[in-house]
């Protein structure tokens, strides 16, 4: 009977511990609610003070990308030369400092270790062009922007977990004939990336940096249509690569982008 009496007791104490447990973490999730919504006030007051507004639909608590380090992918490139070329095309050769280039019947194409790569030729041909873009966007990670432009380009910017890469792009054109006249911009590869330190600036810290940046900087613009997560390509010919986490602020005017660890703004 005593056994049975402690038992009880026991597990009595145990639910009431978990319920004190319980009521810490749901008042600690309250004050974060209050906070973020005490922040939210705040900054749309300082806006409000500017004279611009913030959309509703602006999201204020996001976090931001993972900064990524990157490595030279040499079998990217040359998988893109074989698109390009011809399945033909030889084996790259290192022409030294980081170029390395790869010959077809079509032409050659310069890869160099920053990821740029250019392609010149007028004797590749497409039997559609269209559907030989489309097809180069879906086999290496890129999603079109515009399509069929004056003077037949075609250009689109490369993908990462979702989030575009903005500076990261390649534009075909072509000519009479469906013949494909060049190619150029630059190439990334996911693979052996690995994840640097957490970025800093989330929404609400990007729209504050923002709005000392109008302040400083004269830019004219009255609204903020939409804050976005997006990544900057930064290459070096002496450092390895790496994605910049960087929030993209569009307003009325022009487009933003902010540095998620620097605060560095610069304009689109």
């Amino acid at each position: 009977m005593e056994t049975h009496r402690l038992k009880t007791i026991t597990i009595v104490i145990l639910l009431l511990l978990n319920l004190f447990l319980l009521a810490l973490l749901l008042n600690f999730r309250l004050q974060q609610v209050r906070t973020g919504a005490r922040l939210e006030e705040e900054l749309f007051r300082l806006y409000e003070a500017s004279e611009m507004s913030i959309d509703e639909d602006v999201p204020l608590d996001g976090a931001p990308l993972p900064s990524l380090s990157l490595t030279r992918d040499l079998e990217l490139e040359a998988a893109i030369a074989r698109m390009i070329l011809g399945e033909e095309a030889v084996e790259g050769v290192h022409e030294g400092g980081g170029i390395y280039t790869y010959t077809g019947e079509a032409g050659t194409i310069q890869f160099r270790s920053t990821g740029a790569f250019d392609f010149v030729s007028d004797r590749r041909q497409t039997a559609d062009p269209g559907a030989f873009f489309l097809s180069f966007c879906d086999t290496f990670g890129y999603t079109p922007l515009q399509q069929r432009e004056e003077g037949g380009a075609y250009s689109a910017a490369r993908v990462v977990g979702g989030h575009p890469v903005y500076n990261c792009t390649v534009t075909f054109r072509f000519g009479e004939g469906d013949s494909l006249l060049s190619a150029a911009g630059s190439c990334l590869s996911e693979k052996g990336s690995a994840q640097l330190d957490a970025a800093a600036f989330s929404t609400a810290d990007a729209l504050v940096k923002f709005l000392s940046y109008r302040g400083e900087s004269g830019a004219i613009c009255n609204r903020i249509l939409s804050v976005s997560p997006v990544y900057a390509l930064q290459t070096s010919a002496s450092s390895a690569s790496r994605l910049a986490a960087q929030w993209r602020i569009t307003t009325d005017t022009y487009q933003y982008y902010v540095d998620c660890s620097t605060g560095e703004i610069v304009r689109s």
